[in-house]
């Protein structure tokens, strides 16, 4: 059983996604905070293998819990999804930065936060910190390990956001999702690109439980929007290529092809 706290400021919001993550299979939500300083101390208590926190809440917001994580003493550091309104880009990148694992945008869908839940819990990472510091104390030099491979998987989703971010595709839009979860399923397999309105977008739409015409006509308005935003330029550089002028905005099926190309090249996965 994943043990999970949840941190949300708004009260109904707070229990109405506690009461739906306790309903999912393989969930138990062991605490719930309704700002920063509460969440820390959850975080201490109750040991939570994932804290969906809010990045907005009185007292200490989500971003100053992201830094207290990462400081302060624990037996195993949690996994954290952040979970708000701020969809900004800058927002998103300070989250990351700061130690957020995964970053969803309100209002969530349940099934896919639980998704996500379930394969940050799977994931192996030990976080066992060194205790603090007193003031005026030089901290001991960091012991020397060899270098670890990341999972695949978690080293996908990082460059598929990244490779978003740098086309300036907005976060709050339903085809930044649609588009990310169909890169990360072309990784697995290429062979859904062949046909992606029989196969990729249904398999898409099920995840997100929506239809598959919807995932096509958001990703559709996803690389419309982005487009208008910064033009052939900004798609040729964050693509590192050179195919796209005014005259040819990228289709649906074609921007899937060159992410995943991008994705599969820094990966070393070329097949």
């Amino acid at each position: 059983m994943v043990r999970v706290i949840v941190a949300e400021d708004d009260i109904s919001q707070r229990l109405s996604l506690a009461e739906s993550l306790n309903r999912q299979e393989g969930l138990s939500v062991v605490g719930v905070a309704e700002d920063g300083l509460e969440t820390l101390k959850l975080v201490r208590e109750c040991e939570p293998k994932v804290v969906v926190c809010d990045m907005v809440m009185p007292r200490m917001d989500g971003f100053m819990v992201l830094e207290h994580v990462r400081r302060i003493e624990l037996r195993r550091r949690p996994r954290i999804i952040a979970l708000t309104a701020l969809c900004r880009d800058d927002f998103i990148s300070r989250a990351m930065a700061l130690g957020a694992d995964y970053y969803m945008v309100k209002p969530a869908n349940v099934v896919f936060l639980t998704q996500q839940i379930l394969e940050l819990a799977n994931r192996d990472r030990e976080n066992v910190l060194i205790p603090p510091v007193p003031v005026g104390v030089a901290a001991p030099p960091p012991a020397v390990e060899p270098p670890r491979e990341r999972p695949m998987a978690e080293t996908a989703e990082m460059l598929v956001a990244s490779l978003l971010l740098s086309l300036g595709m907005p976060a709050h839009l339903n085809g930044y999702r649609f588009i990310r979860q169909a890169v990360l399923m072309v990784l697995d397999r290429p062979d859904m690109l062949s046909n992606i309105t029989c196969t990729l977008y249904p398999a898409v739409a099920r995840q997100f439980n929506t239809t598959a015409s919807r995932v096509e006509r958001s990703i559709r308005h996803a690389i419309y929007v982005t487009w208008t935003q910064g033009g052939p330029e900004i798609f040729n550089k964050a693509l590192e290529s050179r195919a796209f002028t005014y005259a040819d905005k990228p289709t649906n099926c074609e921007m899937i092809a060159l992410l995943s190309e991008r994705v599969r090249y820094r990966l070393g996965r070329w097949q």
